[in-house]
């Protein structure tokens, strides 16, 4: 089965569904590259995607960047419209009430389905991911603390073996990141979310096979988010800066300028 992108000039590539790539594919190591640069916001939302250039940066060829940008679309990420390039895809700031809500379902029913499909090495990868959230925790490292927590909870969607559950997981973490992370590139501080031991709890329910349990405990990680994406990021003002600044500096790309290279505005 294939996609067809179709690009300026009336020329049409050929590339292979997400679907179909194999485990360390030059598709999957562009996506992987390109998603992890645009949840950091090192590639604004707006910003124009030259497959040309992101394939020389990667070590890819275009083909792979542009399999990679399909793959984008759907975690909605990247825009692909027809007849014009790729972009990165605007920060919904509208529906952060709903993206919550999908948030906490997505969280319970991927604890619940863990505890009772998770097989023994899903637990130590698991522990490998919470070990690192402890750490950058003990570091003061709020945005390796969220990632480790995003890890963690990925972990335990894969061990829940429901793919369509951990691709929406994964969605849902990459537009509350770059909430999170535009919220830390104007304030000069990523907000912390505390989910305290609740993370031990969680692993110690999959491991004890208690989906009730589990489910409670992702939840209740849900919550943490919740409780810091309405008093970081979507308040009626941040301190000295107002949501409509956050949207003209990230949409209009402002950052991207000052960022320019030679530090030219």
């Amino acid at each position: 089965m294939k996609a067809i992108v179709e690009r300026p000039g009336n020329k049409e590539d050929k590339v292979t569904l997400p679907s179909e790539w194999t485990r360390g594919s030059a598709a999957q190591l562009a996506y992987g590259q390109l998603r992890e640069r645009i949840v950091n916001l090192e590639l604004l939302p707006g910003t124009l995607l030259d497959d040309a250039a992101l394939g020389q940066c990667a070590s890819v060829s275009r083909t792979a960047v542009r399999e990679a940008l399909v793959k984008l679309s759907l975690d909605g990420l990247v825009e692909c419209p027809p007849h014009r390039p790729a972009s990165v895809s605007r920060i919904d700031y509208s529906s952060v009430e709903a993206l919550l809500h999908a948030l906490e379902l997505m969280l319970r029913s991927t604890s619940h389905l863990a505890a009772q499909n998770r097989h023994d090495k899903d637990l130590q990868l698991a522990r490998r991911s919470a070990d690192a959230l402890d750490f950058a925790r003990d570091a003061e490292n709020d945005a390796e603390a969220f990632a480790g927590l995003v890890e963690l909870h990925m972990s335990i969607a894969r061990a829940g073996r429901n793919n369509y559950l951990s691709t929406t997981l994964n969605r849902l973490f990459g537009d509350v990141a770059r909430m999170l992370r535009a919220h830390g590139l104007l304030t000069g501080r990523f907000p912390k979310i505390d989910v305290g031991s609740q993370k031990d709890t969680l692993l110690r329910a999959i491991w004890q096979r208690n989906p009730s349990l589990a489910a409670e405990c992702g939840r209740q990680n849900a919550s943490a988010i919740k409780n810091t994406i309405q008093q970081h990021v979507i308040p009626p003002r941040l301190p000295d800066i107002e949501i409509a600044d956050l949207k003209t500096v990230v949409f209009g790309g402002t950052h991207c300028r000052q960022a320019a290279p030679g530090g030219k505005n």
